[in-house]
């Protein structure tokens, strides 16, 4: 008798705790997959942001290129040059 009261009391005390562990885990591994699936868009994201920064550096390096040459860099790069005033 003694031991069924036992058993029972361990049953009802490690129950609810393995259930709140089993719980925990679970959260743990989806915001780790969450984490994973994130991560991947961010970096597609910051490639193609690092992308479109080559294209706009290029396009300004063409433009001083060109501007140099010619004598109107300030003008397409939007500055005053010193011979403007």
């Amino acid at each position: 008798m003694v031991t069924t009261k036992r058993r029972l009391a361990l049953c009802v005390a490690l129950g609810p705790y393995a259930l709140v562990l089993g719980f925990l885990r679970g959260v743990v591994v989806e915001r780790r997959r969450w984490d994973t699936r994130r991560a991947a868009v961010l970096r597609q994201y910051d490639d193609s942001l690092r992308r479109w920064h080559a294209v706009l550096m290029e396009i300004e390096k063409e433009r001083s290129g060109r501007a140099s040459s010619n004598g109107s860099s300030s003008v397409l790069l939007g500055r005053k040059s010193e011979h403007q005033g």
